[in-house]
Protein backbone atom coordinates (compact mmCIF):
# COMPACT_ATOMS: atom_id res chain seq x y z
CA UNK A 1 0.00 0.00 0.00
CA UNK A 2 1.28 3.11 -0.76
CA UNK A 3 2.27 5.73 1.71
CA UNK A 4 2.04 8.83 -0.76
CA UNK A 5 -1.21 11.17 -0.17
CA UNK A 6 -3.32 12.89 -2.89
CA UNK A 7 -6.49 15.19 -2.51
CA UNK A 8 -9.73 14.20 -3.05
CA UNK A 9 -12.46 16.90 -3.94
CA UNK A 10 -15.87 15.52 -3.93
CA UNK A 11 -19.47 17.39 -3.56
CA UNK A 12 -21.89 15.99 -0.28
CA UNK A 13 -24.36 17.36 1.08
CA UNK A 14 -24.59 19.88 3.97
CA UNK A 15 -26.15 17.31 5.94
CA UNK A 16 -23.99 14.88 5.33
CA UNK A 17 -21.36 17.01 6.24
CA UNK A 18 -22.62 18.39 9.27
CA UNK A 19 -22.54 14.42 10.68
CA UNK A 20 -18.62 13.72 9.67
CA UNK A 21 -18.23 17.18 11.43
CA UNK A 22 -19.90 15.95 14.78
CA UNK A 23 -18.78 12.65 14.49
CA UNK A 24 -15.06 13.16 14.07
CA UNK A 25 -15.67 16.05 16.78
CA UNK A 26 -17.36 13.03 19.36
CA UNK A 27 -14.70 10.76 18.47
CA UNK A 28 -11.53 12.80 17.90
CA UNK A 29 -10.75 11.85 14.70
CA UNK A 30 -9.31 13.57 11.30
CA UNK A 31 -11.84 13.32 8.87
CA UNK A 32 -9.38 12.47 5.96
CA UNK A 33 -8.97 9.28 8.02
CA UNK A 34 -12.87 8.58 8.44
CA UNK A 35 -13.31 9.34 4.64
CA UNK A 36 -10.45 7.20 3.61
CA UNK A 37 -11.98 4.41 5.94
CA UNK A 38 -15.45 4.70 4.79
CA UNK A 39 -14.07 4.57 1.01
CA UNK A 40 -12.11 1.23 1.75
CA UNK A 41 -15.17 -0.25 3.83
CA UNK A 42 -17.20 0.72 1.03
CA UNK A 43 -15.27 -1.14 -2.17
CA UNK A 44 -14.49 -4.00 -0.29
CA UNK A 45 -17.86 -4.42 0.23
CA UNK A 46 -18.88 -4.02 -3.33
CA UNK A 47 -16.28 -6.42 -3.97
CA UNK A 48 -17.04 -9.12 -1.48
CA UNK A 49 -21.40 -8.96 -1.10
CA UNK A 50 -23.65 -9.57 -3.71
CA UNK A 51 -25.82 -6.24 -5.28
CA UNK A 52 -28.78 -7.75 -3.02
CA UNK A 53 -27.18 -7.17 -0.04
CA UNK A 54 -26.24 -3.68 -0.12
CA UNK A 55 -29.32 -1.52 0.76
CA UNK A 56 -29.20 1.94 0.33
CA UNK A 57 -28.53 4.24 3.00
CA UNK A 58 -31.43 6.72 2.04
CA UNK A 59 -34.29 5.41 0.33
CA UNK A 60 -36.99 8.07 -1.28
CA UNK A 61 -40.67 7.00 -1.32
CA UNK A 62 -43.61 7.89 -2.96
CA UNK A 63 -46.25 9.31 -0.46
CA UNK A 64 -48.87 6.09 -0.99
CA UNK A 65 -45.49 3.44 -1.01
CA UNK A 66 -44.88 5.16 2.28
CA UNK A 67 -47.70 5.04 3.52
CA UNK A 68 -48.02 1.22 2.83
CA UNK A 69 -44.87 0.42 4.30
CA UNK A 70 -45.33 2.43 7.32
CA UNK A 71 -48.89 0.08 7.66
CA UNK A 72 -46.81 -3.42 7.27
CA UNK A 73 -44.59 -2.64 9.74
CA UNK A 74 -47.36 -1.67 12.25
CA UNK A 75 -49.52 -4.56 11.92
CA UNK A 76 -46.80 -7.01 10.65
CA UNK A 77 -48.17 -7.70 7.69
CA UNK A 78 -45.84 -7.34 4.71
CA UNK A 79 -45.72 -9.02 1.75
CA UNK A 80 -44.13 -12.55 1.12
Amino acid sequence: MSTGMTQLSAAITAETKEKLDRFTDEFGLKKNFVVEQALLYFMEARRALPDEALVPARLVLENRAFDAVVDAVVTGRGRG
